[in-house]
């Protein structure tokens, strides 16, 4: 199994920042590798093989580069684990040199959006096969390689890979790496008006057809932005629980072409659900600037794509005037009952002499569309006073 790449100088080892010892393994039977090529095994197995882009699989763990004096093509002949023999039943071997935790280069990359670019440096990178990273794991099914270390000027990547990056990622994934961070991504918005359309797989596909241009929570996308689909109805588009989710711009149609949205390789559709996983939004949106949402499933063994993740956002603040004495949100999603708390502090506008108090009086957990909190000035506890016009901040907690 050979892929086609551009073989570097024979026997010579990549460009490494920090030069590394070199080490004998066994390959997996049929395997061929060029000169240069990424070599990784199986988790659980020490037989060396190299990612094929023809049955991609996320569970192999980079072991270095191949240092050949040409192409080596592994014996067919196997033992009971899968490792190749020689004529003499003897196993075969390789020798292969680690990258380094500084930087090793030069790779190539993917076109568009598999393309690594500077915007990546110190994200992780994911093996395509024996010579290309992309940014993203083509939704789950790439194995991590290492972190972008730099892009060099011929338009090929430097990778920065070690045991205790590898850890990092594990951590970083698991939204551990950073408290209060996020194990999946950093996103642009939160969508507020979508469309009618359908979900399957994990894509989102409009309806209608034409060029896609409607704001999200008054940001306008772009082709790879990524953004949260809260469950509930958003203006028309009738999202379930378990097609809530991160999702990326993957077409913002054309003329007898229909705009698509795709789960993020982090929010993989089939993937499960980590208790915990904090999603952070930037600081565009008009409503959902700087939140940040959690996901609280129910056990630890939800799936992307068929269970209810409960992602909801962490604290939102939202400023309303009451008219005649109320005010109501429906804007954001609650938790259920319980799981969420309602402070208002006046700011401004006109209260009514007799206004004491503002309380959220009615407050209904639920998605975008069935959700609502009422906002009342009251005189005593309980009591409505029908006629002011005061302003405040509502802080949500959930």
């Amino acid at each position: 199994m050979s892929i086609s790449r551009t073989p570097h100088a024979v026997g010579a080892s990549r460009r490494n920042r920090v030069g590394l010892g070199r080490f004998y393994m066994q390959p997996r039977a049929g395997v061929s590798f060029d000169p240069g090529a990424l070599v990784v095994a199986r988790y659980g197995s020490v037989l060396g093989e190299i990612p094929d882009p023809s049955a991609p699989r996320p569970d192999l763990v980079l072991i270095g580069t191949f240092v050949g004096t040409g192409v080596f093509t592994a014996s067919s002949t196997a033992d009971a684990n899968g490792g190749s023999l020689d004529a003499h039943g003897a196993p075969e071997t390789i020798t292969v040199e680690p990258l380094s935790g500084e930087g090793t280069g030069d790779f190539a990359t993917g076109t568009s959006t598999h393309q690594i670019t500077s915007a990546h440096r110190d994200a992780p990178a994911f093996m395509y096969d024996n010579d290309t990273y992309y940014p993203d794991d083509l939704g789950g099914t790439l194995s991590f390689g290492g972190w972008v270390g730099d892009v060099l000027d011929n338009g090929r990547v430097m990778i920065k890979h070690s045991a205790q990056l590898r850890v990092l990622y594990e951590l970083y994934s698991a939204g551990q790496a950073t408290p209060g961070s996020t194990s999946d991504d950093d996103v642009r918005t939160v969508a507020t008006s979508l469309p009618a359309g359908t979900f399957s797989g994990g894509v989102l596909t409009l309806t209608a057809t034409g060029a896609f241009s409607t704001a999200q929570d008054g940001v306008t996308l772009a082709v790879g932005d990524k953004f949260i689909i809260p469950v509930g109805t958003i203006t028309t588009l009738v999202v379930s629980a378990a097609n809530s989710g991160v999702y990326e711009v993957t077409s913002l149609g054309a003329t007898g072409v229909s705009a698509s949205f795709t789960r993020t390789a982090r929010w993989a559709q089939g993937a499960i659900i980590k208790p915990g996983t904090r999603v952070r939004v930037g600081g565009e949106p008009t409503i959902f600037h700087g939140t940040t949402w959690r996901a609280e499933p129910v056990t630890a063994a939800k799936v992307v794509g068929t269970d209810d993740p409960l992602l909801f956002p962490e604290r939102v603040i939202v400023q309303k005037t009451c008219s005649s004495g109320t005010a109501s949100i429906a804007t954001v999603p609650l938790r259920a009952a319980g799981k969420f708390s309602v402070l208002c502090d006046y700011n401004g506008g006109t209260p009514a002499a007799t206004t004491t108090s503002i309380q959220a009086s009615t407050q209904t957990p639920g998605g975008i569309g069935t959700a609502s909190i009422v906002i009342q000035e009251q005189s005593v506890l309980g009591t409505l006073v029908n006629t002011g016009t005061a302003t405040c901040a509502v802080t949500i907690i959930q």
